[in-house]
């Protein structure tokens, strides 16, 4: 299938809260994949360096986006002039709760705390990949804005309303609860 055709393939279902989502299938797999690779890092133990090795599409695809500096950054910003151990504990200490602050590789990978502005970064982005494949006027239509994550929300009572639009504009819209559900973060 060519290039042109797996962009207007759509996969649409339920996310684990509930709301109806539709999104571009090559997206919700990439989603599914970065979820499982969080899932199984924080599960495993493993540290923030180990993960960006096992997992560097995903790393690379979110992490560095959502994180604003680093460690190097940290040190020239803040002018730091002491042994780099002792520059690392400070980081480490400064930055602890600070989830825009990419973890030193050592930092065993969690993800509590904090980390769910992360989560609400995903949820936030999972939710906005409607907007792309909607037109203004369907957007309107058929969801309401939902403050609190500061984007449209696909009402779920106009599920079928929303694919014969998708579809008349030439996506091909394919059920997979399984996929949407994975994409969403819940396994």
């Amino acid at each position: 299938m060519s290039k042109n055709n797996t962009d207007k393939i759509v996969v649409y279902g339920y996310t684990g809260a509930g709301d109806f989502c539709v999104i571009k299938k090559d997206k919700a797999e990439k989603l599914a994949r970065l979820n499982k690779a969080v899932y199984y890092a924080d599960k495993e133990g493993i540290t923030w360096g180990e993960f960006e090795k096992r997992y560097p599409d995903e790393y690379k695809d979110v992490f560095d986006r959502f994180f604003d500096y680093d460690f190097e950054e940290w040190v020239i910003e803040e002018k730091i002039e002491c042994s780099i151990d002792d520059a690392k504990n400070i980081y480490e200490e400064e930055n602890k709760d600070n989830p825009s602050a990419k973890p030193l590789p050592t930092r065993k990978f969690e993800v509590k705390g904090n980390w769910i502005l992360f989560f609400e970064f995903l949820q936030w982005e999972y939710k906005t990949y409607a907007a792309e494949l909607l037109s203004e006027e369907a957007i309107e239509r058929y969801s309401h804005y939902d403050s609190w994550i500061e984007c449209h929300v696909l009402e779920n009572k106009y599920e079928k309303e929303i694919i014969e639009d998708l579809e008349k504009h030439g996506f091909i819209c394919i059920k997979d609860e399984e996929l949407v559900y994975a994409a969403g973060g819940i396994f």
